[in-house]
């Protein structure tokens, strides 16, 4: 009997792993931010910092139990600064947010992040099935469009 090393298909059980995995998340973001606040840091720049180990995490996870098979078409490096750059423009969206849940609505600033990424958690999850981990059938397609189209212009 052999392993199956095939990710997810559907797109409900992987939106269901990445929501699994983010919340998995949640424990080195918040921790990180409960250590960068108790030293002294300011909680914005603190939720930036924080975001970095929830990245990492969340990253890895992803990449060895949700698109192991959606990694051949770019190299981990790749993937690595796409899914960072995503979350880090996804802080554009929160620390306004937190900001506005601590100051205005007197949250805590553990209970506004979790708040806060619990709000941008279907965007994520879009933005990374789309830029990150293409499909391969698209990545093939692709590939046939681009020969398609060199040979009728040649």
């Amino acid at each position: 009997m052999t392993e199956t090393t095939t990710s997810p298909t559907s797109p409900l059980t992987r939106i269901l792993l990445f929501g699994l995995i983010g919340l998995t998340g949640f424990a080195p973001n918040l921790l990180g931010l409960k250590l960068l606040t108790t030293v002294g840091l300011h909680y914005l720049p603190a939720e930036i910092v924080a975001n970095q180990f929830g990245v990492v995490w969340n990253f890895l996870l992803t990449e060895a139990l949700l698109y192991r098979d959606r990694r051949a078409h770019r190299r981990w490096t790749d993937r690595l600064a796409r899914v960072a750059v995503l979350a880090n423009a996804d802080l554009l969206l929160r620390i306004p947010l937190i900001a506005t849940l601590v100051g205005g609505a007197g949250l805590g600033v553990l209970p506004a992040t979790a708040v806060a990424l619990l709000t941008t958690f279907v965007l994520r999850y879009a933005a990374t099935e789309a830029l990150v981990y293409l499909p391969s059938s698209r990545v093939g397609s692709g590939k046939h469009r681009r020969a398609s189209r060199q040979r009728r212009d040649t």
